[in-house]
């Protein structure tokens, strides 16, 4: 199994799936979707006619609780996973969902249970704010790209690391001493 090929898009589903982190950042109302930059309020009107100069456009689910469209690149027919989907609710755009893949399902269902096993394991199963956090670093001989979630006292690291040997990923809970001393100790 080509760990690149299954781990740098799950990667990306990852950041999505352990939420923002709890900085004081203003939230970004902005996502691409393909090439299409799209900003939750937009009208639907607006939204679909950006869309289908670019992609084909599949009506899900148009009912009371608002319009579901599927995104598709253009002359594929339908895909799985999609490209995305957009929502509207009252005829404004309140939910953009970009697929990162990987498109053969199948490679990806041992990454995402990994992953899931991971965070119910540092969550407890409750929710709780988590601090997220993104990094890369490389030099000539070793490339290291990582995700850190810390939950109180245990966190999930999942590394991405690319040397002259080939490539391997990681997804790993830790339990930190240092986190838990009270803020006064530390």
């Amino acid at each position: 199994m080509n760990t690149k090929s299954i781990a740098f898009p799950l990667f990306a589903v990852a950041i999505a799936i352990l939420g923002a982190s709890s900085s004081a950042q203003a939230p970004d109302a902005s996502m691409y979707l393909g090439s299409v930059k799209l900003t939750v309020g937009e009208t639907e009107q607006a939204v679909i006619a950006k869309l289908a100069d670019k992609y084909n456009l599949q009506r899900l689910q148009a009912d009371a609780m608002g319009t579901v469209w599927s995104v598709d690149p253009k002359g594929s027919g339908p895909t799985l996973p999609t490209l995305g989907s957009v929502t509207f609710s009252d005829g404004q755009l309140t939910d953009i969902q970009r697929h990162w893949g990987p498109a053969d399902q199948q490679k990806g269902v041992a990454f995402a249970r990994a992953l899931h096993s991971a965070v119910k394991a540092v969550t407890q199963d409750r929710v709780q704010k988590c601090d997220v956090a993104a990094d890369q670093s490389a030099d000539p001989e070793v490339e290291v790209a990582s995700i850190s979630m810390a939950c109180g006292v245990k966190s999930i690291r999942i590394t991405i690391l690319r040397h002259t040997h080939g490539e391997s990923a990681f997804v790993d809970e830790s339990l930190s001493a240092a986190r838990t001393k009270p803020e006064s100790s530390k």
